[in-house]
């Protein structure tokens, strides 16, 4: 599974910063490591220091998630759903991803740095 998420942060690396993780302006979150991104995403982990986060997924769908082993991140949801544990709320666009961070303080989302507004703050670069 890490190997998973790993090369989900490669590919976005290889496109040189052109990729961000946000947050909405009035979070208290600063800045995430890639391993802590990769850990709420995966949601081993509710909290970025101690403030709860909402992670916003793209849908599978989309460019930025080319590269991800489908199969091997659906067993890790199969096997999560029988923990408990909900994949991340998806959004359907980067627009989408854009409102709910700015309009909840808890979510983190991802998208392209272009698309980075006011009442957004940029916790990482790929």
């Amino acid at each position: 599974m890490g190997k998973l998420i790993w090369l989900m942060l490669f590919a976005l690396s290889l496109f040189g910063g052109d990729y961000v993780v946000v947050a909405g302006a009035k979070s208290p979150i600063t800045e995430l490591s890639a391993k802590g991104i990769k850990d709420i995403f995966l949601k081993k982990r509710r909290f970025a220091g101690d403030v709860a986060v909402v992670p916003i997924n793209l849908s599978p769908t989309d460019p930025i998630r080319i590269g991800m082993d489908r199969d091997s991140l659906n067993e890790h949801w199969v096997i999560s759903h029988y923990q408990g544990v909900k994949p991340p709320i998806v959004q359907r666009s980067e627009r989408g991803v854009q409102a709910f961070v700015q309009n909840r303080p808890e979510a983190l989302g991802y998208l392209r740095k272009e698309l980075v507004e006011s009442g957004m703050k940029v916790l990482h670069e790929f």
